[in-house]
């Protein structure tokens, strides 16, 4: 194993998407609506795709009965378990939509239920979601069919309820065993309340155990999380994945219960990833790549010797790329070319179904440059290499021509050894595979029009006698809706689930639009993908607004329509000369 510093990491280990897909999440866009995911799913139905590519399901549970501080997930608290039996006939209808546009039968080689507590649902009720998606897709034999599970929830006849359900990979949640850090974070788990349940896992048979563990918790030192590190390496599950905790109590309420002054350090929180990675290699564990470690017998170890290693939502898959649909409240989806995500809150959702519609409120229509990029992305996150043949060869494109500036980019990484340069490609080398995010964030153009765009963003508000505000303030009220954000987005899963990783946002005003950071002209988008995906930021854009609001009740949608005609009136400064690059409005 390489040996890696403190000094190393903190150098190189900087903020960044986890590239669980390119462009990432926080690019959606609300012009993408649930007519254009219709449209993708019929687009599936009728190509080669439908026989040629199996499809993949996420299902979001967004119960839990207890709140975790640190969690930033898509959640809803109750004891109540009669909630989730209204979910479930929600769920159910949204299958029907989805097999309406699919037709019945469609192969599933994967499928996860993450939350949220998926094990808040009660057996007859987990039986009951199994059913549903049997009723409407076919489960392929050899898929990897796994849910998480909060420890707390479930006993060894739980455990084969699961088994006998037919999934096969279990994701425990354990975070820190040290009982301070858990009671500061309002978890309590004992470590033998694990241990048991992983043993009767591995007798019931399943394939393979996860657990997840997050360091930077209130509480926890250096010293502390050595424990239980060491407790991990001897409970030994087949997978372990490590994420960064990230205190944002302005964003996520649950957090304001953490005292601040019991977060560590950075200099601790760098110490803990160093004594991880070290623990771990040590235990015989294969640093798969992005805080996730498997045992060397493990599929996903086993597919990343051999090339295979593929990359969704969920995170690394062995898996084959394949079309992904998420089902429940703000799960995301992939199908072609194009995302979307489904409303985050519980009334859009249902109201959405109610009036028998799909519930999806946001999404993109990938451009070629979208997915150029993300076969480059993907190769380096899954690879750790790129050929320039094979780029070329699938998008018709001079690679060193194209991609200029990146490369001349990637001869500083090369000095400074995380990649090596030739003639045939670029090669991640082992150093640089723990900072593989950073070499793929040279190739996501959104990043590069972030920051082009923040060396000017300081000129027009201050013109304007605004200090620190630009007319994009006008969206602060729906940053989380992804019209306006500004600091960071963390993810996890990226359904909605946000306990740890930190992801880039850009700037006020970089995600109006559904090709934002391109230098492209608005007559260009909307030639090539339809009205309905025009760029907000167009002039033209007011008909796709006009679609938008026919295609939405009012009643539930009225504030994004005001929001959208705010758009159209800073559009339309913008093409009348009167609003320069960063959204200061000029003068006449």
């Amino acid at each position: 194993m390489t040996t890696l510093s403190p000094e190393l990491l903190r150098r190189f280990d900087i903020p960044g998407p986890r590239y669980t897909s390119y462009p990432t999440a926080d690019r959606f866009v609300e012009a993408f609506t649930a007519a254009d995911y219709g449209q993708a799913l019929a687009q599936r139905r009728t190509g080669p795709a439908a026989l040629a590519l199996p499809l993949s399901l996420y299902v979001h549970i967004p119960f839990c009965e207890s709140l975790c501080y640190y969690c930033a997930c898509n959640k809803i608290i109750t004891k109540h378990h009669s909630r989730s039996a209204s979910y479930l006939r929600y769920l159910s209808r949204e299958v029907d939509l989805h097999t309406e546009h699919l037709g019945l039968g469609q192969a599933v080689t994967q499928l996860h239920l993450g939350g949220g507590t998926p094990t808040f649902l009660s057996d007859d009720e987990l039986k009951e979601l199994m059913a549903m998606l049997r009723r409407s897709f076919a489960m392929a034999p050899g898929g990897e069919y796994s849910i998480e599970v909060d420890p707390r929830t479930v006993d060894a006849t739980r455990l084969n309820t699961l088994a006998e359900l037919g999934f096969n990979r279990l994701s425990f949640g354990v975070q820190d065993f040290d009982p301070e850090v858990q009671k500061a974070v309002h978890r309590i788990q004992p470590a033998e309340q694990v241990f048991a349940l992983v043993e009767q896992a591995r007798a019931i048979g399943f394939d393979s155990i996860n657990v997840d563990l997050i360091y930077g918790l209130p509480k926890q030192t250096p010293e502390s999380f050595a424990r239980t590190l060491a407790q991990v390496s001897q409970l030994r599950p087949d997978r372990i994945a490590l994420y960064a905790y990230a205190h944002l109590p302005e964003r996520f309420k649950p957090q304001r219960r953490i005292l601040s002054n019991e977060i560590p350090g950075a200099q601790s929180k760098v110490a803990m990833l160093a004594q991880s990675l070290e623990a771990f290699s040590d235990a015989g564990y294969v640093y798969v790549g992005m805080d996730h470690f498997a045992l060397p017998n493990d599929a996903l170890a086993v597919a990343k010797r051999q090339g295979r290693l593929h990359r969704n939502f969920q995170g690394y898959s062995t898996q084959p790329d394949c079309d992904l649909i998420g089902l429940g409240v703000s799960a995301i989806g992939k199908v072609g070319a194009t995302y979307s995500q489904n409303a985050k809150t519980m009334e859009e959702y249902c109201d959405a179904l109610d009036h028998g519609q799909l519930p999806v409120n946001r999404g993109l229509a990938l451009s070629r440059d979208d997915l150029a990029r993300r076969a480059v992305i993907m190769a380096l996150m899954c690879q750790g290499q790129v050929l320039f043949e094979s780029i070329e060869l699938a998008w018709l494109l001079d690679f060193r021509e194209y991609f200029a500036s990146e490369l001349d980019a990637m001869r500083d990484l090369a000095d400074k050894g995380l990649v090596t340069l030739d003639d045939a490609g670029i090669q991640v080398t082992p150093m640089g595979w723990y900072f593989v995010r950073a070499v793929a964030m040279v190739f996501d153009r959104y990043l590069q029009a972030d920051r082009n765009r923040a060396k000017f963003s300081r000129i027009g508000p201050v013109a304007l006698g605004f200090p620190g505000r630009t007319p994009c303030g006008l969206f602060a009220r729906r940053r989380r809706r992804g019209f306006c954000r500004t600091g960071i987005r963390l993810a996890h899963h990226e359904h909605g689930c946000a306990s740890a990783g930190v992801d880039a946002v850009p700037p006020c005003g970089a995600r109006m639009g559904p090709h934002a950071g391109h230098a492209r002209a608005p007559a260009a988008v909307g030639q090539q993908h339809g009205p309905q995906h025009l760029d907000a930021r167009s002039p033209d854009g007011a008909g796709a607004r006009r679609d938008l609001r026919h295609r939405r009740p009012v009643g539930v949608h009225a504030l994004r329509v005001a929001v959208f005609r705010a758009a159209g009136r800073i559009a339309q400064w913008r093409a009348a000369g009167r609003c320069c690059l960063d959204g200061a409005v000029r003068a006449g």
